[in-house]
């Protein structure tokens, strides 16, 4: 499906003045795999076959959202969350790319995400993991609240047969909050 001049009403679940973040569906799985293998994406985001996305998709423990510029009327990426169901009450922000790179549209993702984990799902904590050569990411977490657990060493292995290392980020309930004050 293409996002470009939204013309019909389409219902989200999450919203702020300038984000919003519909539920994906089947119809937009062609959208996603595009943005996961585009050139300046592929590299920093694993690439998941339409089952793997329709399983999120359907999931009670997962969703995929498409995150849509209000202010453009346009999509602007998507992002998957995991641990809905979390016993230990953390959530894992699995993937989330934005196409419509350089305007700030990530750092606000982020913070309407934090609110609805923290707000609405009464989450303990947020968490993610990000290559370790993606330094923009990282200072984009960091920047927003998400504290520096550590590193796991070579621990994907990728198509080419090499191995990628990633940092582990989150922020808890209490420091959401306090950061609120």
């Amino acid at each position: 499906m293409h996002y470009n001049n939204i013309t019909e009403k389409i219902s989200f679940e999450i919203l702020s003045s300038e984000i919003g973040l519909k539920p994906a569906s089947e119809s937009d799985i062609e959208y996603i795999m595009a943005q996961e293998q585009s050139p300046e994406n592929n590299q920093y985001v694993s690439n998941w076959s339409k089952e793997e996305h329709l399983c999120t998709i359907n999931s009670t423990t997962g969703k995929e959202f498409i995150i849509f510029d209000r202010k453009n009327n346009k999509a602007a990426g998507f992002v998957i969350i995991l641990g809905l169901n979390s016993d230990d009450n953390n959530i894992l922000i699995k993937r989330l790319v934005i196409t419509d790179k350089n305007k700030g549209l990530g750092r606000k993702t982020l913070e309407l995400l934090k609110k609805w984990a923290f707000e609405t799902l009464h989450a303990h904590r947020l968490w993610l993991d990000v290559k370790e050569f993606n330094e923009r990411a990282k200072h984009l977490y960091q920047s927003t609240g998400f504290i520096l657990e550590g590193k796991m060493r070579e621990s994907k292995k990728e198509p080419d047969g090499s191995y990628s290392s990633f940092y582990i980020l989150s922020i808890l309930e209490d420091e959401y909050y306090s950061s609120k004050q």
